[in-house]
């Protein structure tokens, strides 16, 4: 995996701060935020990483934060990033050691030219790790829509080389790549099944990752998550692909893919009962409101429990042509409200992962950072 230079974008999250960050990480870098008013530990910081401050205005009061010692002892790694500076403010920073550039006067160029000049390979390494998430972005998109492909036309390729191609991407994408901005890129998928597949798949992995899952149960969970809606191959695409309600008859016909799906993954080789029971039932509920069989309670395994809720978690934050994204605070009120049909206490561990979809980008726990 190319190594890249990890840049603290700290702020007071205005949006000109949201925007550097999200330009940043499009070149390459890894980003991660941090309040300016709250950040007083670096022990997170490697002795190569690089500050930017972003801030509207370098007044007196943002001067006496960034000449305390827990910033100014790191001023010789730091751009600061401002709109509107005082006559005097100039002096004062170049005493401090910073470097810096007014946003209003000059392009993000003249950032990047400061960055280079306290790391004259850091472009480089971001470019290179940018093509490294280019490349494992394609490979997941390939991988979920092959798969869909392949198998409208042979049902003898279903095995798990897909699943576990797909499996590699994510985990480096996962490694390189903040949740928030790995959601948005899955959003860009042209098509609609890849794209609800992957997210699945990506969710499920990091909610078995929160639940203390061995790395032998996370495959579990992402290979029956991989393959769970691969039913809808035997769903015409124009059923799939319609930019609308459906009407009755074709709600009828997409509800039948849990058991085409199941029918298509037993007995297949390398595919095991499990997954192609989470195919079956992840639609069913614990109250026996679900569908295809009205199952519940303990007749629900725990892995369709777990993809259930990421199925519908990510449903909701799905971008369509027939509707606008749910917002996912929203999207898991929605779940903590289906408290009869899902497991509350996996919504409850859940609530995590929502939140760290919803972060603009990772940043340290204020808390531990004051330490």
């Amino acid at each position: 995996m190319p190594k890249s230079y990890h840049i603290h974008v700290i702020s007071h999250r205005s949006v000109a701060a949201l925007a550097i960050e999200k330009i940043l990480f499009s070149y390459g870098f890894q980003i991660s935020n941090h309040p300016l008013d709250t950040c007083h530990s670096w022990s997170a910081q490697s002795a190569r990483d690089i500050n930017v401050i972003v801030t509207e205005d370098v007044d007196e009061a943002f001067l006496r934060q960034i000449n305390e010692p827990h910033l100014r002892q790191h001023a010789a790694r730091t751009v600061i990033y401002f709109s509107r500076i005082s006559p005097s403010g100039y002096s004062k920073i170049d005493r401090m050691g910073y470097r810096y550039t007014a946003s209003a006067s000059q392009r993000i160029e003249s950032l990047f030219y400061l960055i280079a000049q306290i790391e004259p390979e850091s472009t480089h390494d971001a470019a290179r790790l940018r093509a490294f998430r280019s490349n494992s972005f394609n490979a997941l998109f390939e991988s979920t829509v092959e798969l869909f492909q392949r198998i409208r036309h042979d049902l003898t390729v279903i095995n798990r080389t897909l699943s576990n191609e797909a499996h590699e991407a994510i985990e480096n994408l996962f490694a390189v790549t903040p949740l928030p901005f790995w959601v948005e890129t899955i959003q860009n998928y042209h098509d609609d099944t890849a794209q609800h597949c992957s997210l699945v798949s990506g969710i499920s992995l990091k909610f078995a990752t929160r639940l203390g899952f061995s790395a032998a149960d996370r495959n579990r969970i992402f290979d029956a998550a991989f393959f769970h809606d691969v039913g809808k191959a035997r769903v015409p695409l124009a059923i799939l692909d319609k930019p609308g309600a459906l009407s009755p008859a074709e709600r009828t016909i997409i509800n039948r893919h849990p058991v085409d799906g199941y029918a298509m993954l037993l007995d297949r080789e390398n595919i095991t009962q499990e997954i192609a029971e989470v195919a079956h039932s992840h639609h069913e509920y614990l109250d026996g409101s679900g569908y295809p069989r009205g199952i519940a309670g303990r007749q629900i395994n725990d892995a369709t429990r777990i993809i259930t809720i990421c199925d519908i978690f990510s449903a909701l934050i799905e971008k369509r042509a027939y509707k606008r994204p749910k917002p996912v605070d929203e999207a898991y009120a929605i779940l903590k409200t289906m408290d009869t049909r899902l497991d509350q206490d996996l919504v409850r561990v859940f609530e995590a992962v929502a939140e760290e979809c919803a972060e603009p980008l990772p940043h340290l726990n204020a808390t531990a950072s004051a330490a």
